[in-house]
């Protein structure tokens, strides 16, 4: 696999997903960090996943970073094309940056990353002749309404949470969700707060702005499925999102694994894995205003 360079093999260690995007990548002694603020939307798979993707990376001249790290950027593919459908008006200079490692691949849609090393940090600049181009090149699905979408943690949580944090190291994921009530009158901002866990075996994670998966929300109001003022947690059956892993990689996965919708005013995060989420209240938090 091309992603391989000189005999170096990158990996990464985790990814931090809030205001801004950071990458960890290591090399045996080696790191460096990907760093991004505008990202509309970010796709992190087990490299196992997406043979069709590396195959086609394959056959793709790369931008190379300080001689030992492969990056891809595309345009008019068919992630980019996945968000313009369900998130009119959308910016038309959107590009597709992927970095394959030795155990994930990481995708995004934005613009250029800066790279930061012990010895560098430049933003990457785009080659024209490298960058790739074509529908067909990642096209993914938007037929949700075959989706089901239903609910698989059932509670009173506080209305109109917003996802303030992710981070993924390896196959553990977390997810700080939180909402804010102020009190002019004593003076004070209360913070409620969940953390929503997945120990173990992580196949994908796709995160997006809440605002730009417009299709998917008129789904549900057009049904009647989902208020969103205090429902979070879905189980998808029927789910298009694994039904594309699966042919991105070439067959049925061997285990089990279930699609999981974590829904907030913020982002929508959908989760492919064997393990089921944990959800812990972690109690409120106040500060003076």
């Amino acid at each position: 696999m091309n992603w391989f360079c000189e005999g170096f093999k990158w990996q990464v260690v985790e990814f931090n997903y809030g205001a801004e995007l950071l990458i960890k990548l290591r090399n045996g002694e080696e790191e460096l960090k990907i760093w991004s603020i505008w990202v509309y939307s970010m796709l992190y798979c087990a490299t196992q996943n997406r043979e069709r993707l590396t195959q086609k990376l394959g056959t793709r001249e790369a931008i190379k970073v300080g001689e030992k790290l492969n990056v891809y950027v595309g345009r008019d593919t068919g992630y980019v094309n996945w968000l313009i459908q369900d998130s009119h008006p959308f910016p038309s200079d959107i590009e597709h940056w992927i970095f394959p490692t030795e155990n994930y691949v990481i995708e995004y849609l934005g613009f250029s990353p800066n790279i930061v090393t012990l010895e560098f940090e430049k933003m990457i600049e785009v080659e024209e002749e490298k960058v790739i181009e074509g529908i067909e090149f990642t096209k993914m699905s938007l037929e949700y309404e075959k989706e089901r979408y239903k609910r698989f943690k059932i509670g009173i949580y506080p209305k109109l949470m917003s996802i303030t944090d992710i981070t993924c190291k390896g196959d553990r994921l977390e997810i700080l969700m939180e909402n804010e009530i102020k009190d002019y009158k004593r003076k004070k901002c209360y913070n409620e707060r969940v953390l929503v866990t997945i120990e173990s075996g992580i196949e994908a994670v796709r995160i997006t702005e809440n605002k730009r998966r417009l299709l998917l929300w008129l789904i549900f109001w057009n049904t009647k499925k989902y208020d969103p003022e205090d429902k979070y947690f879905f189980n998808v059956e029927n789910s298009e999102f694994i039904r594309w892993l699966e042919e991105e990689n070439g067959k049925k996965f061997e285990r089990k694994v279930k699609h999981y919708c974590i829904f907030s005013s913020t982002f929508i995060v959908d989760v492919i894995s064997k393990s089921k989420p944990k959800i812990k209240r972690l109690g409120r938090k106040e500060r003076t205003i």
